[in-house]
């Protein structure tokens, strides 16, 4: 959200800064803080997070996610300077081209790291890799809480105020700091300039646009940054620089948002170490339209079977989102939902709720879903659409189940809840404690036939349950983070992983129909009543499967899955071979030649009836 600042004292240094160059406003020594806005309480420094970053790079949106949840999470105590930069920046074709000449050189300072990597406060950490202050994109959150939950006072507070003169292209910038310590070493002041919002495309990324965020578009002040004296870093002392910048036609092949421009500030020693941060939008004229609003459908490419779908609305513009329309697609069963009497506030991330009436007893093992966003405000938009599949429920062994959640050493991310197919919860678990690793049980859950059940575990810092303590002895070990399922004897039936977007599955009793046959969906309730093998088996590049006792009449489904429940192939044929009255056989090739060393299960349906069988592929 803007805020509209009054610029009438930058005027007073207009003169000077109309040169371009930096100009010292005469530091001030002693407690007044005269006309000055910089405040003068000590206060935690705030966290810089240089994200180095390319088009070209698959992993990078996740990166991406992290980093701008961070500053959700912490507000303005977390600022991104994401440098787009190496061979997985350089644009293809019309492809946005978001590399700045010191993006190589702030690269090399961190000494690499590979793509995606950054750092924070280019400081070296524990997680860091060798003596880099280079950080893997999961160790970001790790590093920003713990010092978020610093109430060390920085050594220097820092102001910023940003204004766009139209007229002449030229954005001011007044920037204010006061010493609360007097350095030691020499230190200098970095002014970069940032675009947020920029709409390009993105490897990794299924949206048709992809919104780039925090862009680095250059250094005001240059690579090094602008030299403070010593007598301006004494302790007590107020300092004021003013900068002028020209705004060029264009950043390399794109015309920059006057609207989504940000000025970055920051200190940093003669290590380039980062002492403090301080960030503001540059106020101007212009603003963001509705043009880009993103979309997204976080999870729903795991089991799903609710009718509540969570949606993820990125608004980039400068309005206030208050209705929005949506069309779904579901496996071409087509629904329109209009959502009013909303409030999304510009330049923010949030999550609304679509209810459908998708009847989740007919879901297949693979649902391709389609969702566009038609209108915004009540206004046609050209937003992003999200086209991806999802399967279909799990289905519960048994009647009832328990659910074993294990946090890991910041359990306060993470929440635990089960709803029902109208969104109703039947359990809640959550926030749990920090510093341990804690598992957590629901205790026994009654299942209903009929009945949809949805589990949701939730991250708030986007970095996934993974941190556990560091081993000892090569003996000592932890439970795994993560979500499992169990029978009323504690055997496990699911198990999964807390990644990025938390974790999300549907579980449901097998339904059955007033004639007692179970649904195409609910296979388990039916003997097989007929035999599947293959052969070879092992198998190298091709394999054949045999069914012998099959119906005369109806498909016959055959999936192939690996043992982390990914679908490899889907294949339909009907019996060939028709034996005495109501027997049929089939024998089907299947190839593997794609297939990685492994084992595989390969399941045969039949009228709710089968069978799985075990494959292992050999290389």
């Amino acid at each position: 959200m803007k805020y509209v600042i009054t610029f009438l004292h930058i005027l007073c240094y207009g003169f000077l800064a109309m040169a371009g160059l930096s100009q010292r406003a005469g530091a001030q020594a002693g407690p007044s803080a005269g006309n000055y806005r910089v405040s003068a309480t000590p206060a935690p420094a705030h966290i810089l997070i240089e994200e180095f970053t390319g088009l070209h790079c698959s992993y990078c949106p996740q990166a991406h996610t992290i980093a701008n949840n961070l500053t959700y999470v912490a507000g303005d105590r977390v600022h991104v300077m994401a440098v787009h930069t190496g061979n997985l920046a350089v644009p293809s074709g019309d492809e946005v081209d978001l590399r700045t000449s010191c993006g190589d050189i702030f690269y090399a300072w961190q000494d690499a790291g590979g793509m995606p990597s950054g750092n924070i406060n280019r400081t070296h950490y524990p997680e860091c890799m060798g003596e880099s202050y280079s950080l893997y994109r999961n160790e970001w959150a790790a590093v920003a809480k713990r010092l978020l939950a610093s109430e060390e006072p920085a050594a220097m507070n820092l102001y910023v105020e940003a204004r766009l003169d139209t007229s002449e292209r030229i954005i001011y910038i007044l920037v204010e700091a006061y010493s609360a310590e007097t350095a030691d070493t020499p230190l200098f002041l970095n002014v970069a300039l940032t675009e947020n919002f920029v709409p390009g495309t993105q490897a990794g990324s299924s949206l048709r646009t992809y919104l780039h965020r925090h862009v680095l578009r250059d250094m005001v002040t240059g690579v090094f940054g602008d030299t403070l004296q010593a007598e301006e870093t004494v302790k007590g002392t107020y300092l004021r620089r003013t900068y002028t910048y020209r705004l060029p036609e264009r950043y390399n092949n794109r015309v920059p948002n006057a609207a989504n421009l940000s000025c970055l500030v920051f200190v940093t020693d003669g290590g380039h170490t980062v002492i403090n941060s301080a960030e503001t939008e540059v106020e101007s004229p212009f603003r963001a339209p509705l043009d880009y609003l993103q979309i997204n459908l976080y999870n729903l490419e795991k089991t799903y079977g609710g009718r509540i779908y969570d949606v993820y609305v990125v608004n980039p513009s400068d309005d206030t989102l208050r209705s929005l329309t949506f069309t779904f697609d579901l496996d071409g069963d087509t629904r329109t939902c209009r959502l009013d009497g909303l409030r999304l506030f510009p330049k923010t991330e949030s999550v609304v709720n679509i209810e459908t009436d998708f009847d989740a007893s007919r879901f297949q093992n693979a649902n391709v879903y389609t969702l566009k966003l038609t209108e915004a405000n009540g206004r046609p938009v050209e937003a992003n659409q999200v086209k991806n599949s999802f399967s279909r429920p799990v289905t519960l062994p048994s009647g009832s189940f328990k659910i074993l959640f294990t946090s890991d050493l910041y359990g306060s991310e993470n929440t635990v809840s089960l709803t029902d197919e109208r969104g109703g919860k039947l359990y809640g678990a959550g926030p749990f404690e920090d510093g341990k690793i804690g598992s957590y049980s629901s205790g026994l859950i009654e299942a209903e036939e009929n009945e949809v059940y949805t589990l949701r575990v939730t991250d708030a810092f986007r970095d996934g349950a993974s941190q556990v303590p560091a081993r000892d002895t090569d003996d000592e070990a932890f439970p795994t983070p993560g979500i499992v399922c169990l029978t009323p004897d504690d055997s496990v039936f699911y198990k999964g992983t807390v990644g990025v977007y938390g974790h999300l599955v549907s579980f449901a009793l097998p339904r059955t129909d007033m004639s007692g046959d179970t649904t195409s969906n609910q296979v388990a309730l039916r003997a097989a009543g007929f035999t599947a093998g293959l052969r070879p088996n092992p198998a190298q590049d091709r394999t054949v499967l045999q069914v012998d006792g099959l119906e005369t009449y109806g498909e016959v489904h055959i999936s192939v899955y690996n043992l982390q429940g990914r679908l490899m192939q889907v294949l339909k044929a009907v019996p060939q071979n028709a034996g005495p009255a109501v027997q049929a056989s089939l024998t089907l090739p299947l190839s593997v030649a794609n297939y990685p060393q492994g084992l595989y299960l390969v399941r045969v349906e039949q009228h709710g009836r089968q069978q799985v069988v075990k494959l292992l592929v050999k290389k």
